[in-house]
């Protein structure tokens, strides 16, 4: 609140100057301040201002936030297409004009954009990129954004060690930064490495850790995937009524249901039924999973949905379906990858018969 009310403050000052062109960026943050609160309508409008002064004035430096702004709104709409064009837009810009921190920003936006929908390849060469430029430039900040995107990357090629390594660093960093907000998704990163990589007494403490910070520090709509998370290792314990009470908690939160993160909380859920016993729940989330990555062209969450749907279906035949989609995008998505990638990728891989290089 304290925020909103300086940005007020500073708008109705840059209303008033002769220089126009200072109200730009006050506009984008209000706009951002209303994005963490999940109110994207609210949010939209002042990217758009920001974008419309930032045209008026010719101020192609200021046209970066608008891209990104509007980019953010796209990702949270699950319009995937969309947001890689603002997206691409605003890292054009801020390159143009070496404005390290916006390229930064959208570029590791970008890359969750190529997680999401599965071009691994851009991926990770898009994350390598921004981790060398930000510690070429001395950029901490940059520097933990980058390792922790990268995290996101190698996670999905299977490369789980350097995954934890690079989340690890990026959340000190952001802990030596005392960005708290940062450091919460950081340990978001960390946590998703250890479960890939089994490790559930080290991802315990993490877990912990974040589950604390949610309330206060939750700007991306990560909670209701945490506490699935922390329902899916007392599953995996055994501990049936904490499992129970953690995925009660995660459907209770409200907001922030944007496409990307409700495709997560949904397959979390439906693994965790599976362990509970419950595999006709876990298909019927799983469907509704599929359902949001198919419309919204999430290729990587379409393929680990059809993986859960074959593990929890009875019916041979729709088994069967969903084994040669899962096959299809498998390869569609190893393709481009580096001969090594490739085949770490398809061994995490749980699909019968899938071919590797």
């Amino acid at each position: 609140d304290s925020a909103e009310e300086h940005l007020q403050k500073a708008l109705s000052i840059s209303t008033r100057v002769a220089d126009k062109r200072l109200r730009i960026v006050p506009r984008y943050e209000f706009g951002a301040i209303q994005w963490t609160r999940g109110d994207l309508d609210s949010a939209r409008m002042h990217f758009i201002q920001a974008l419309s002064d930032a045209e008026s004035f010719n101020d192609e430096r200021s046209l970066a936030l608008g891209h990104n702004g509007l980019g953010l709104i796209a990702l949270c709409k699950g319009k995937s297409a969309e947001a890689r064009k603002y997206f691409t837009d605003a890292i054009t810009i801020a390159e143009r004009h070496g404005l390290m921190g916006r390229y930064v920003v959208s570029a590791t936006n970008l890359v969750e954009i190529y997680h999401l929908t599965g071009n691994l390849r851009k991926g990770m060469e898009l994350a390598d990129k921004v981790v060398a430029s930000a510690r070429a430039a001395h950029h901490l900040y940059g520097t933990a954004m980058g390792l922790r995107y990268r995290a996101l990357m190698l996670v999905d090629v299977g490369r789980v060690a350097e995954a934890r390594e690079n989340a690890e660093e990026s959340l000190r960093i952001q802990l030596e930064l005392g960005n708290e907000e940062e450091a919460l998704t950081a340990r978001v990163s960390l946590i998703r490495s250890l479960l890939a990589a089994g490790e559930l007494n080290e991802a315990q403490p993490i877990l912990d850790a974040t589950l604390a910070m949610l309330e206060s520090y939750d700007s991306e709509g990560y909670g209701r995937v945490v506490h699935v998370w922390q329902a899916r290792i007392h599953a995996l314990r055994g501990e049936t009524a904490l499992a129970h009470e953690q995925l009660d908690r995660a459907a209770e939160l409200t907001g922030r249901k944007w496409p990307h993160q409700q495709v997560r909380v949904l397959l979390n859920s439906a693994r965790t039924h599976k362990l509970l016993g419950r595999p006709d729940m876990a298909v019927t989330l799983a469907e509704q999973g599929l359902e949001i990555a198919d419309n919204a062209g999430f290729r990587y969450y379409a393929m680990r949905a059809r993986q859960i749907l074959i593990d929890n279906l009875e019916d041979p035949e729709r088994c069967a379906r969903h084994l040669r989609v899962a096959r299809s995008l498998a390869r569609s998505l190893s393709a481009n990858l580096s001969r090594d990638d490739s085949a770490s990728f398809m061994a995490r891989q749980s699909l019968p018969g899938l071919t590797r290089k």
